[in-house]
Order: structure tokens, then C-alpha cells, then sequence
């Protein structure tokens, strides 16, 4: 059973590694998989020793990657642990994340409907006609319902935006999304753009400033230039707990990122409501004055 990955070259062992890191595995997790796969069948104080895992925390590395049904536990005294093949440890695991995000998508749903419904009642139960609340779900309906009032829009557009390490590379694909927002400004509506750092501890000061350096540069691209009448475009080295954007201080456009695929947006809920969004107003210029780095 010996020997599964250690004929793998230095720069594989690293896309291996790296992918499991993308699939949100633990390093406990990672060294004692790649560990046990490279030996075959140990005792957890072996695998311990071995993938430099402190004792207290091999158990817990364990019992996950079984659970994910990437090794199996062979019963007895001591307990062993056995590797399965390496490649079909990682399909399992893509098919444990792939159910995980199923119910995560169906528990934003669920969520999804409830805001709807504390929506459509005031406090007394009985529906105000002043709000106008919906919520639409898929890539193509939320462009829609932005290039939507993109186009009534009068004064005003506040957006919040999130960065992660696959937000350079996409937003390509949302030229057209840019494109359309410039036209806003054509018709003299200011516009502020708000990004906020997703993972902000893993990066350095220095990382932060150069990526955000990046993004202004692809707006540029686009033609939208910080600072150009109309539009202005910050960052903050946080993220924060739910985006959203305002139009005209009136509309609130809440965005649910998909969990499946946290570079995108799972689903929109549409409310007109002018004291909610003065009250997010007021939230977002705060965070814009004081935080917001340009």
C-alpha cells in the first residue's frame, strides 16, 4: 500500500495541495491525508509524528477526512487509519462540497423568502403600499433587474462590491455590467463603488494596496476612472456582513453570494423602502468617510 504519492512530482504534490486548500481543507487535514497516503495504514500517534499534527489535534483531522469519506478507520486496538486512492479521496471530497452547497443554497432560499416575508408585513400586519419589495434568483435575472434601473435611476447609485482572489480574473466577463453603469453617469448620476476585502487577514498591507491598485486599473479599462465627475470608487480591508446597493435613497438591492461559487451572486431581494435605505445610507458614508481608502 506504500508509495501512492510519492511518485509525484514536487509541482504536483503542490497542485494537490493547493486544490485542497481551494476546497477549504484544513493543513491538519491536508498533511495527514497526504501523509497517510504516502504510508498506507498507521496509528493516529504515527500519522501525528509523521505530518507534524499535535496530538491533541489528530483525532479532529481524522474523524473529518473520514467523514468526507477520504481515508476509512480499520477497527481495533490501537485504531489504524488506511488511505483509499488518492484520486478517488478527492472525488469524494468534490462530492461532499457539492452537497454541502446544495443545502447551503437551499438554506439561502429559505432565508431568502423569510426577508420577504417580514417585508410584505409592517408591525401591525397589515401591507404598506408604499413598499415594493421582490426578489429575483440566477445570473441572468439580477442583470436584468439592475440594467433595469440602470436606465430610472436619477441621482444616485451607492454599491458595495466583495474581493476575493478570483475577482481580477472575472471581471472580465462583467465588462458589459460596467459598461452599462457608465452609461449612468452620462445622465449625471453619481455614482460610488465600495469593494470590500473578503479575506482580509490572509493578505498583507502591502498585498491589499496592490490589489486594490488592480481593480482600479480594470475600471480604468472600462472607462470608469476614480475621481472622474460622477464616480468615485474606495476600498476597506473588511468585509462586510451583507451586501447591498442603494439607488436614489430610495431602492435597496440586498445581494446573497452563492455558496457554491462565492465569486458570484446566488440571489437579489428587491425592496423600495426610502427609510430602509436612509438608514443604509447613512451606514455606507459612514464606512465610506471613515474606513473607505481611495
Amino acid at each position: 500500500m506504500k508509495g501512492m504519492v510519492e511518485n509525484l512530482t514536487g509541482d504536483l504534490l503542490d497542485e494537490i495541495r493547493e486544490f485542497l486548500i481551494s476546497a477549504n481543507l484544513s493543513t491538519y487535514c491536508i498533511n495527514s491525508l497526504l501523509t497517510l497516503s504516502n504510508s498506507g495504514i498507521l496509528t493516529a500517534n504515527e500519522i501525528s509524528k509523521r505530518a507534524k499534527v499535535p496530538i491533541g489535534r489528530i483525532y479532529e483531522a481524522l474523524d473529518e477526512l473520514e467523514s468526507k469519506k477520504m481515508i476509512t478507520i480499520l477497527e481495533g486496538r490501537p485504531k489504524k487509519f488506511k488511505a483509499i486512492p488518492l484520486n478517488k479521496a478527492l472525488f469524494n471530497l468534490v462530492s461532499y462540497r457539492r452537497e454541502e452547497s446544495k443545502k447551503k443554497e437551499k438554506s439561502l432560499f429559505d432565508q431568502l423568502k423569510e426577508l420577504e416575508v417580514k417585508y410584505y408585513d409592517t408591525s401591525n400586519g397589515i401591507k404598506d403600499e408604499r413598499l415594493f419589495y421582490s426578489s429575483v434568483i440566477g445570473t441572468k435575472a439580477i442583470y436584468s433587474l439592475y440594467f433595469q434601473y440602470f436606465k430610472i435611476v436619477q441621482e444616485e447609485i451607492l454599491i458595495t462590491e466583495f474581493i476575493n482572489d478570483t475577482t481580477i480574473k472575472v471581471l472580465n466577463q462583467a465588462r458589459f455590467f460596467f459598461e452599462e453603469l457608465k452609461k449612468t453617469l452620462e445622465y449625471g448620476v453619481n455614482i460610488k463603488m465600495l469593494w470590500c476585502f473578503e479575506e482580509s487577514e490572509k493578505l498583507s498591507k502591502k498585498e491589499k494596496h496592490d490589489l486594490f491598485s488592480q481593480l482600479t486599473e480594470k475600471h480604468q479599462e472600462f472607462g470608469l476612472i476614480n475621481e472622474m465627475k460622477g464616480f468615485q470608487i474606495k476600498a476597506i480591508f473588511r468585509r462586510i456582513p451583507t451586501y447591498f446597493d442603494i439607488f436614489d435613497n430610495k431602492r435597496v438591492i440586498f445581494k446573497l453570494q452563492s455558496p457554491s461559487e462565492p465569486r458570484k451572486i446566488f440571489a437579489s431581494l428587491n425592496i423600495f423602502d426610502p427609510n430602509l435605505a436612509n438608514h443604509l445610507r447613512t451606514q455606507y458614508n459612514n464606512i465610506w468617510m471613515y474606513e473607505g481608502l481611495d
